[in-house]
């Protein structure tokens, strides 16, 4: 039986943080290894921003997937005006944890993301994370997470779903399309040598 938990400060966190930090690093793994400078860096890095509450990708923004007792996956979502404040406590938090000699390189980093870009608008229920851990693939549970998503966004009261989703990740794209989501923009990285697509779902008001 599949169900969903989201994680709060009674839940201590820090104990679904080992089953979390896999899908949540891999979901984004460009983008955390280009900003945190490598592999290992971002890695720990991404630890603390799991356990910071105004981080993007906070525990506390987490929504975890259960296949009876076990954990699988889950996602993290939030509203576009929500995004954007996440997005700055990120940022702000980066620049004070970074050494002052090297916060020059961090700013050319930033800047080539153009991380300070509203990804989303504020009627828009935007995925920054998705994911299912490599022992559970293969059972159709994206979809499940996926559709989670989606319902979690209109008990929010939003109709309009936005992801990215990097071009080359055919198994994701195929899951969207087959879900609804249309690309409506698109992001090329030279640096990170990506190319990013925005695609959003309409469902009726």
């Amino acid at each position: 039986m599949i169900h969903y938990k989201s994680i709060s400060e009674e839940d201590s966190p820090d104990v679904f943080l080992p089953v979390s930090l896999p899908w949540i690093y891999e979901a984004g793994r460009n983008y955390f290894d280009w900003i945190f400078g490598g592999h290992e860096f971002a890695k720990a890095n991404l630890c603390n921003w799991l356990m910071r509450p105004s981080s993007e990708f906070a525990m506390s923004k987490v929504r975890l997937c259960f296949v009876e007792s076990q954990v699988v996956g889950g996602f993290i979502a939030m509203g576009g005006n929500d995004l954007v404040e996440s997005r700055r406590a990120d940022i702000l938090n980066i620049f004070k944890e970074t050494r002052k000699e090297e916060r020059k390189m961090l700013a050319y980093r930033l800047a080539a993301l153009r991380i300070d870009t509203p990804p989303a608008h504020a009627n828009e229920y935007f995925l920054s994370a998705m994911g299912v851990l490599p022992e559970f693939r293969g059972r159709g549970l994206g979809r499940e997470i996926l559709s989670e998503f989606v319902t979690s966004g209109s008990k929010l009261g939003y109709y309009r779903y936005k992801l990215n989703v990097e071009s080359n990740n055919s198994a994701a794209m195929h899951l969207y399309c087959a879900f609804g989501f249309s690309v409506v923009g698109e992001t090329v990285y030279p640096q990170l040598a990506t190319r990013l697509l925005t695609m959003v779902k309409v469902s009726d008001e």
